[in-house]
């Protein structure tokens, strides 16, 4: 059985012992996200893969230090421990943010929300990419691998430009099935779109041919655009944001500003001219148009926020701060140029006003200090009034396209309640204690893979999947497990595809999509048969197929 096989990237290839318990957990909760991946999966898939093969060869020095009391394993695997958790610790969140992410935002609310999805998958892209290359280059992890499953530059490189191409030949294709005369575009903004589509495949076919030549900025900013174009029609289609902004978002003057960022975006990619700068500016002018910016001021009471915090009483004195803090920090955002719109003030001016009324009600509290009463202290008028002003100020936050932001916000709000209590418990002898809960582990589903040319089966594989792994991840799996050679690997992933009792299978579906719970899969992986597929990871003899048993735990 190859060691090259998917079910690694989520479970070591040699004995684990317990001081790599804690990395083996990280790797396993990292891999179950990771496995549901729509984007990112190539880059994501060698990271998991790299974390296992680091947390592997600790335990194989572990091992020898055990049998041939080898001080000099025993200082490289020591320094290798904690950097490993270290590096895994932030990845928990950041694929639990991509996890369910693909081509445009759930809450088609807004140009904001949309707007800062955008900007999320950049953060994400970076972020998945970046802890890569720490896994890849730091000096503890340097003296543990050297072998043939490092991955190289070369490999990186073309799990960078698979990721890339296939997320924006994926928000081309359904930018290709818009049809703006149902959703209420008229002519000739009808024209426009039907040349917006023409450009963005152009600027697709564009950067097929200068990737390897393009700036990481110029890639980014293409499939950022990409992005707001698709997001732009999705929103059309959403009637309850008001007939004024539908006017205006299918209005020839919006779709021109498309047309005009994806022409300079093309001759960026092929000439290097206009410059990245230039396009980035026609990118921003047309978000600014999408949002139908207009001039507003900020509400007139903002100002009495700073006018009752020093009035407050020591029970409601932390919270009352930060809420006024988060007040703030939206007035900051508002306050842009491209923000200040009358669809940004609305939730702002209510957001303002709640927080307002819980700061008079603190204000009638704790004049002069006395007991607390601790137990009636959530349930009181006041908390009520501060609860109140919390929902409107989350709900600020979401409408602004701030939502990742509110997760720490929240904690932060939190710590400041719990700061308020135990001082108020400190006064009445009073401890402050916390509760942490523990994750539960997820059923798997058993998958049967046959790898098929010209109806001639090359290997038969098992697989012990959770049912939101995809098929993409398992075609990756079987490559990789069957073909071992990169070049070769990476033709089979271009060239193939999952069937099922006789129907092609889209690689996008998920396990649940395919079987029924409990139910074992039988699937197959058709090689193209115009496709050379070199040599397989073990040799086959009289065209006997070659099996493998594994589980990938994700």
């Amino acid at each position: 059985m190859s060691h090259a096989l998917f079910v690694n990237l989520t479970e070591p290839t040699a004995e684990s012992f317990p001081a790599t318990s804690v990395s083996k957990y990280l790797i396993e909760l990292i891999g179950k996200d990771v496995c549901a991946f729509r984007r990112n999966t190539q880059v994501s898939y060698r990271l998991v893969e790299r974390a296992r093969i680091i947390a592997t060869g600790i335990n194989n020095l572990i091992k020898r230090v055990d049998t041939e009391n080898d001080w000099d394993a025993y200082d490289k695997y020591t320094q290798a421990i904690e950097p490993l958790e270290d590096s895994l610790i932030p990845l928990t969140d950041i694929v639990e943010k991509e996890r369910d992410q693909y081509l445009v935002t759930g809450q088609l609310e807004s140009v904001d929300l949309c707007g800062a999805f955008i900007e999320a998958w950049a953060t994400q892209r970076s972020d998945i990419r970046k802890r890569l290359e720490i896994l890849r280059t730091k000096k503890e992890f340097a003296t543990l691998l050297g072998d043939s499953l490092t991955a190289t530059d070369e490999d990186i490189k073309d799990a960078y430009q698979h990721d890339d191409m296939n997320f924006l030949k994926e928000l081309v294709r359904m930018v290709g099935t818009y049809t703006p005369k149902t959703h209420g575009i008229r002519l000739p903004a009808q024209i426009i779109i039907s040349d917006v589509v023409k450009q963005i495949k152009s600027v697709q076919s564009q950067l097929i041919i200068s990737y390897n030549k393009a700036q990481d900025a110029s890639i980014v900013l293409s499939i950022q655009s990409a992005m707001l174009i698709y997001s732009a029609m999705e929103l059309t289609k959403n009637t309850k944001l008001g007939a004024e902004w539908l006017a205006h978002a299918r209005s020839e003057v919006i779709w021109k500003a498309a047309q005009s960022l994806l022409v300079d975006l093309k001759a960026h990619l092929a000439k290097g001219t206009p410059q990245l700068a230039d396009v980035q500016t026609k990118y921003d002018e047309f978000l600014t148009l999408l949002r139908g910016n207009m001039a507003v001021d900020l509400p007139a009471n903002f100002v009495q926020l700073m006018k009752h915090t020093g009035r407050i009483g020591r029970s409601y004195h932390a919270q009352a701060l930060y809420i006024v803090t988060l007040c703030r920090e939206l007035v900051k955002h508002f306050e842009k140029a491209t923000n200040k719109t009358a669809q940004n003030l609305e939730p702002l001016k209510s957001t303002i006003d709640e927080t307002i009324k819980a700061l008079e009600a603190a204000r009638q509290k704790d004049v002069a200090l006395t007991k607390f009463d601790l137990e009636a202290f959530d349930a009181s008028v006041t908390s009520v009034a501060f609860i109140t002003a919390r929902d409107e100020i989350k709900e600020c936050f979401d409408k602004y396209g701030m939502s990742n932001e509110w997760s720490t916000h929240s904690a932060e709000l939190e710590k400041a309640i719990a700061k308020d209590k135990a001082r108020m418990k400190q006064v009445n002898d009073g401890l402050v204690k916390a509760i942490v809960a523990v994750p539960q582990e997820a059923a798997r589903i058993s998958v049967g893979v046959k790898v098929l040319k010209e109806g001639k089966t090359l290997h038969t594989l098992n697989y012990g999947l959770r049912s939101e792994t995809r098929l993409s991840a398992i075609q990756w799996a079987a490559s990789k497990e069957t073909y071992p050679d990169k070049t070769t690997g990476k033709s089979i992933l271009a060239n193939s595809h999952f069937e099922k009792d006789g129907k092609t299978l889209s690689m996008d579906l998920d396990l649940k999509s395919v079987v029924s719970a409990g139910a074992k899969c039988e699937l197959s992986l058709v090689i193209d048969s115009s496709q050379s597929v070199g040599s397989p990871a073990s040799s086959v003899s009289s065209g006997s197929p070659t099996p493998s048993v594994s589980s990938i735990s994700s």
